[in-house]
C-alpha cells in the first residue's frame, strides 16, 4: 500500500497557509487556466502538458479535471526562499510539480502518480477519428455493460474491480471529458434527467441514450445470474424505477451502427 500524503499540517503549511488558500479561492474565477506550465516547470504527472495549455480550474472539485480542490501553489518554492502561496494549481500538477525541479517532461504515466490517485484506463483511441463519448444509463440488469463492451471502444463502468472507489472513478471521468480525441463508452445508472445532465457535462458526452426494459423481465434476467448480489441488484432496479424520470426526452439507445460504430457483436 502506497504511503499516506502528509497533511498540510504535516508538511510545515499550518494555518496561514490555509487561509491564504481560502484568499486565493475566493478571488478565483471559475474556468481560469491551471497556471502550472507558466514558467515550465510542471512535473512528469502534469495534466496540463499534454493538452499544451493549462486547464480550467473551479472552486467545485468534481469540475476539476482531476476531480480534487484546487492546491496553494508556492511559484517560488519554500525550500528555496519562497513563503506565501500566491496562486492555485489543479491538485495533480501541484503534487507532480513538488518543489519545481521535475522538469522531465513524461513519456507516460510515473508509477507514483498512477499509483497513487490518478489511475484511469489507457486510451486506445486513434487520434485521426472524431470525438465519441457515449453516456449510457439504464436500470441493473438491462444490458448496459454488453451493450458497451460491443462497441469496441474504452469502456468506463464502475462495476469493473479496478476501480478502488467513485472518487477514482469520477476523477477518471473527468480526465476523459478533457480528452479532445476520446473514444469511449460511459456506464451510469442515470434514472433521473438531472443525474444524466450532470453525469453527461462531467464527461462532455456526444451522445446520451437510455437501455431500459420492463422492471419484471429485469428481475428475471438478474435472478437468473446467481451472483451474490442478487437480492441488493433487486433493490437496485425497484430504486431506479421509483426515481426515473425522463424529463429531458433522452432516446433509447438505437444499436451502434446507429452511432456509427462497428459493433464487434456482428464483425
Amino acid at each position: 500500500m502506497p504511503p499516506r500524503r502528509q497533511t498540510t499540517t504535516g508538511k510545515g503549511l499550518g494555518w496561514t497557509h490555509q487561509q491564504q488558500r481560502r484568499r486565493l479561492l475566493a478571488n478565483h474565477t471559475d474556468g481560469a487556466p491551471c497556471p502550472c506550465l507558466d514558467d515550465n516547470r510542471c512535473g512528469p504527472g502534469c495534466l496540463c502538458r499534454p493538452a499544451g495549455h493549462g486547464l480550467p480550474m473551479y472552486r467545485d472539485p468534481a469540475r476539476n479535471p482531476d476531480g480534487m480542490p484546487l492546491e496553494a501553489d508556492h511559484t517560488q518554492a519554500r525550500s528555496q526562499g519562497g513563503r506565501r502561496a500566491d496562486r492555485l494549481l489543479l491538485a495533480t500538477c501541484n503534487r507532480s510539480r513538488g518543489d519545481g525541479t521535475r522538469t522531465v517532461t513524461p513519456t507516460g504515466r510515473p508509477d507514483w502518480w498512477t499509483r497513487d490517485w490518478y489511475a484511469i484506463p489507457e486510451p486506445i483511441a486513434d487520434p485521426g477519428l472524431p470525438r465519441l463519448v457515449v453516456l449510457l444509463c439504464g436500470p441493473p440488469g438491462a444490458g448496459k455493460t454488453t451493450a458497451a463492451q460491443a462497441s469496441g471502444l474504452t469502456v468506463y463502468d464502475r462495476d469493473d474491480p479496478h476501480w478502488t472507489g467513485e472518487r477514482q472513478f469520477t476523477t477518471a471521468l473527468a480526465a476523459l471529458g478533457h480528452d479532445p480525441h476520446a473514444r469511449a463508452v460511459v456506464i451510469r445508472s442515470g434514472a433521473t434527467s438531472s443525474a444524466r445532465a450532470k453525469a453527461a457535462q462531467l464527461v462532455l458526452a456526444t451522445h446520451v441514450y437510455l437501455l431500459t426494459e420492463d422492471a419484471t423481465v429485469l428481475g428475471h434476467r438478474v435472478a437468473r445470474r446467481g451472483r451474490a448480489d442478487k437480492q441488493a441488484t433487486l433493490a437496485a432496479i425497484g430504486t431506479w424505477f421509483d426515481q426515473h424520470d425522463r424529463d429531458d426526452d433522452v432516446p433509447d439507445f438505437p444499436g451502434w451502427d446507429a452511432v456509427g460504430v462497428h459493433s464487434t457483436a456482428h464483425a
